[in-house]
Order: C-alpha cells, then sequence, then structure tokens
C-alpha cells in the first residue's frame, strides 16, 4: 500500500555472508520505523593492518528517526589485533581555535545496545607489548549519549608479554569487565621468565 515495505538484502566479505530482512513502516510520515534481523556467518567486518575480523552475528534493529536499539549476539571465531601505539601522538591543544565557519554537527543518534560479544579461541591481539590469544564472553550495554559498560571476562588462552626487554610467558591473564565502562577493564596477570638451559 506505499506505507509498508518488505525489506531483504545479503552482502558478502571474504569467506562470509550477512543475511538481512525485516519491514519498514512509513504510515504516518515524516515518522517511520523499520524493524530489521542481522544474521551471518564468518563475514569479514574488517581487513586493515591493525585488525581483521570474522563475525558471527545475530542481531535484532529497531530503528526510528535518529535512533536505534541494537540486541543480540555476535560470535568472534577468528581475527587479529594490532593496535598502534599512540602514546607519543601529538594531541590537539585545549586553547586551539577555528578560524572560519564552522558548520554544526547534526544531532546523534540515540542508540541503545545489549549485545553479548562471544570471542573465540582463535583471536590474536599483538599490541601493548602483549602478544598471544585470548578468547570469553562479555556482555555491551549501552544507553543513549552514555558510555559503553561491559560485564564479562577476556582471558589469555597462550602469550607472551615484554617487560624491559624481557619475553615473559604469561601463566595466567584475564580482563575482568564488571558492569563499568568498557575501555576501563580490571587486569589480573601472572607471567613468569623461563630460564635458559646451560651446557
Amino acid at each position: 500500500d506505499g506505507r509498508h515495505a518488505q525489506l531483504t538484502g545479503t552482502a558478502r566479505s571474504g569467506d562470509g555472508a550477512l543475511r538481512l530482512h525485516g519491514t519498514l513502516d512509513v504510515a504516518t510520515p515524516p515518522r517511520w520505523t523499520a524493524r530489521l534481523k542481522l544474521e551471518g556467518e564468518n563475514f569479514e567486518v574488517v581487513k586493515i593492518p591493525q585488525a581483521w575480523l570474522l563475525a558471527s552475528p545475530r542481531l535484532d534493529l529497531d530503528m526510528h528517526p535518529r535512533a536505534l536499539r541494537v540486541r543480540g549476539e555476535v560470535d568472534i571465531p577468528r581475527g587479529r589485533l594490532a593496535p598502534r601505539d599512540l602514546s607519543n601522538a601529538v594531541r590537539v591543544s585545549d586553547d586551539t581555535l577555528l578560524v572560519g565557519a564552522v558548520t554544526a554537527p547534526p544531532p546523534p543518534w540515540a542508540v541503545t545496545a545489549d549485545i553479548r560479544l562471544r570471542v573465540g579461541e582463535q583471536l590474536r591481539l599483538d599490541g601493548f607489548d602483549f602478544g598471544g590469544w585470548i578468547t570469553g564472553d562479555v556482555r555491551l550495554e549501552q544507553a543513549p549519549q552514555q558510555p559503553a559498560l561491559g560485564s564479562g571476562e577476556l582471558r589469555v588462552v597462550s602469550g607472551h608479554y615484554d617487560l624491559y626487554g624481557q619475553k615473559l610467558v604469561v601463566e595466567r591473564g584475564t580482563l575482568r569487565f564488571a558492569g563499568g565502562p568498557i575501555d576501563d577493564p580490571a587486569l589480573g596477570l601472572r607471567a613468569t621468565r623461563r630460564a635458559r638451559e646451560v651446557l
């Protein structure tokens, strides 16, 4: 009838695929509502020198003008993260003055999220003096215009940590998320140095 539509779509990346299906309702323009399901297997979501990730999402999306609600699960079966060291990066000074016309950005989308992130045992992290494989389960929650919160744990399957030129073997390592900001987990690490045999 012109005010209701069925939406379907597919996308491929790497050896994986995504499928999207749902409905769009524009019964009271300019208001509209979209209810969608996003599913996929081993979809290559990023492939750059700093990150390569496969994802298998099962997500429900509810959309309205400038509002998005996301719920569901995302499995990360394989991947590699190699973040850059930005500790020596030059930062913009607080007293920087922009000259000329500045266009105000559009108001941000109100994003609400409740996503369970499950990491398999084939995700490798190389950065911050650490190299190794991690796994775990983290719940990500976000309210509009609020920082993302995390609960759960990521664990080191195997790895090493470089400290003052010494390569330490990580015997146990965890990142615990206790419901606070996702970028502020508690780190637990036990690493030892293996002595070389002298002949």
